[in-house]
């Protein structure tokens, strides 16, 4: 059987996931007093749905209540994120193409709703408090890394598929300021 240790036929490489758990973990970590918290995402993304899943199953662990919204187009997300920040205490981002390209519309709300946002992927941080998601520059010197191992002669099947070791988590200190968060104290929350 062909697993990511021991891919098997000519293939090897790096995957960009990260561990939804992880992100939920830290947004605990951040927002300690949050009992309801928000996901939102475009529901005809296959991707979304998958790390909602995985979301939703990690907060309901946690003993959170769950509130879901959803969109399909960006005309919207305003209407939209500015219901479900009324009911929550936090939300959760996962990577979405239509949460990107609306950041900062979702970013907006959330300020003026003073509710903190985690999201999966630096590329929407202005939308967030903060964000925990794939070191792009770490997965990039792992490839680089395989590729030479093939060079001198070691076979790509029996690379293991290299998966990040650590997230990348940046902190947007305008949406830290605007929520009235230390921005010190929660780089140190995030180590």
């Amino acid at each position: 059987a062909n697993t990511l240790n021991k891919p098997g036929k000519n293939m090897t490489g790096s995957i960009d996931a990260t561990e939804v758990s992880d992100q939920i973990d830290l947004l605990i970590k951040v927002v300690p007093k949050a009992k309801r918290v928000g996901i939102f995402y475009n529901s005809s993304e296959v991707n979304s749905e998958v790390q909602v899943k995985a979301a939703r199953k990690a907060l309901e662990k946690k003993g959170m209540k769950v509130v879901e919204k959803t969109v399909t187009t960006s005309n919207d997300v305003q209407q939209v994120m500015t219901s479900l920040a009324s009911q929550v205490d936090a939300v959760y981002l996962p990577t979405d193409n239509t949460v990107a390209s609306t950041a900062a519309t979702i970013g907006q709300v959330l300020k003026e709703a003073k509710v903190p946002a985690i999201g999966s992927d630096e590329a929407y941080l202005q939308a967030t408090l903060l964000t925990s998601g794939v070191d792009f520059k770490a997965i990039g010197k792992s490839a680089g890394k395989q590729a030479l191992a093939i060079l001198k002669g070691e076979k790509a099947s029996d690379l293991a598929i290299v998966k990040p070791q650590k997230p990348l988590i940046a902190i947007n200190e305008d949406m830290a300021k605007s929520l009235g968060r230390n921005v010190a104290e929660l780089k140190a929350l995030v180590k």
